[in-house]
């Protein structure tokens, strides 16, 4: 839901773009120059889903920015890791649409649409104009994830995982509560147990050599 200026902290990243909208028509709003309060009932209805690609980023950077919390979410990753269990595969943006839609917009050799990578990720800056190519990326990213919505939910239901996404979806928020609020921290106490947990690993491989290794 949104382009930002790359931080290591959601509570440093800043949010420049926002973009809404579906498979037919994207809206990409730069919230340098737009109020966007007027999406704030949308944004946190329980009864609108909003879909994302690791939507928690996007639950995390809104909050932190906006003060509101996003409620009932669609991650198109996770319906992806969900669909694929117990298979090496990778769940960008970029490697599902391959999977599910044929398609890579970083491949793309139409004369009329260049390619478009993610490299362009890292070029949005507070301090600069928006480009076409930072427009078109954005918009992208909004229709591309709403056509994996519409075919993994249809995946979903059909191999009888609707149910597990629906978890796994209402997880994400809590997880996203978890990441913003931390946790308390004591590290000198968890170097020593980890050290303790080291000595017994090392222990029972020793003795469990011939059988495999414990890890």
């Amino acid at each position: 839901m949104g382009k930002s200026e790359l931080k290591n902290d959601y509570y440093d990243t800043k949010i420049i773009l926002f973009q809404v909208g579906n498979k037919d028509i994207q809206f990409v709003i730069d919230v340098r120059k737009v109020n966007i309060e007027c999406l704030f009932p949308f944004l946190t209805s329980k009864r609108i889903t909003k879909v994302g690609q690791n939507i928690k980023y996007d639950i995390c950077v809104i909050y932190t920015n906006y003060n509101i919390k996003l409620n009932c979410v669609y991650d198109t990753m996770l319906a992806s890791q969900i669909l694929s269990t117990g298979l090496e595969l990778k769940h960008g943006l970029y490697e599902i649409t391959e999977r599910y839609l044929n398609y890579r917009p970083d491949r793309n050799l139409s004369l009329f649409m260049p390619p478009i990578t993610k490299t362009i990720r890292t070029t949005f800056n507070l301090s600069t104009p928006i480009s076409e190519a930072q427009y078109a990326y954005a918009a992208l990213d909004v229709e591309l994830t709403h056509k994996l919505y519409e075919v993994t939910r249809k995946l979903l239901i059909q191999n009888n995982l609707y149910r597990t996404a629906i978890f796994e979806n209402f997880y994400v928020l809590v997880l996203a509560d978890m990441e913003l609020q931390g946790i308390p921290f004591d590290r000198e106490a968890w170097l020593v147990l980890a050290d303790k947990v080291g000595e017994k690993i090392e222990l029972a491989n020793t003795k469990l050599k011939e059988y495999g290794n414990i890890n």
